[in-house]
């Protein structure tokens, strides 16, 4: 467990994590779609986000769940060759009041 720790909101976070959640989306046409990334049982998220590794990747929205633990979000492509790709990623960790 890492040592590092923070208070957020009265909150004491520690053993925080990353968690990666890479996707590709094929094909030329356009699509839209969203995803999540749930954090292990006993963690909430603290942050997230989503990058794209290619243009024509679009963000819509990037949050967090109202129970605090995934954090979602939905990406858009209006351009782009075969595939593209984009990473979502979510800061999970432990708290104490």
């Amino acid at each position: 467990m890492s040592s590092h720790r923070c208070i957020v909101l009265g909150l004491v976070a520690f053993g925080w994590q990353i968690f990666l959640g890479p996707f590709l989306m094929r094909g030329p046409q356009a699509l839209s779609f969203g995803r999540s990334l749930p954090c292990p049982s006993g963690k909430r998220v603290f942050s997230g986000g989503v990058q794209n590794a290619n243009s024509g990747v679009v963000v819509q929205e990037s949050h967090l769940n109202l129970a605090g633990d995934t954090w979602a979000y939905t990406v858009s492509r209006k351009t782009g060759g075969a595939v593209v790709t984009f990473t979502g990623w979510a800061v999970c960790a432990t708290t104490t009041s």
